[in-house]
């Protein structure tokens, strides 16, 4: 499906994410999730390598994001930043919500 819109609170989730990112804080990222990390080890390392091409990028990026809606109800939420800079798709971010 297309078209579909990002709720607000996914929206706010979504700058929660970029600004703990963006500070570095692991701390903040961590509390965000609704479910445990399949790996904290593997999930840190992709936190702090995102972490350093967003500090790189300095807020100087171009966000996209795109909502899909599969077949039972769950939200699949894309985000790609493209450091304006250095002109290249630098981060994806992906995320699975549950039903609203």
């Amino acid at each position: 499906m297309s078209g579909v819109e990002l709720s607000s609170l996914e929206a706010s989730r979504i700058g929660r994410i970029l600004q703990s990112a963006m500070s570095g804080s692991w701390e903040e990222f961590a509390k965000l999730t609704d479910d445990p990390f399949a790996s904290d080890v593997s999930m840190r390392e992709q936190f702090d390598d995102s972490s350093k091409r967003l500090q790189k990028a300095g807020g100087a990026w171009i966000e996209s994001r795109k909502v899909e809606i599969i077949d039972d109800g769950t939200r699949l939420i894309f985000v790609t930043i493209e450091n304006k800079q250095a002109g290249n798709t630098d981060i994806y971010f992906h995320f699975i919500a549950r039903a609203i």
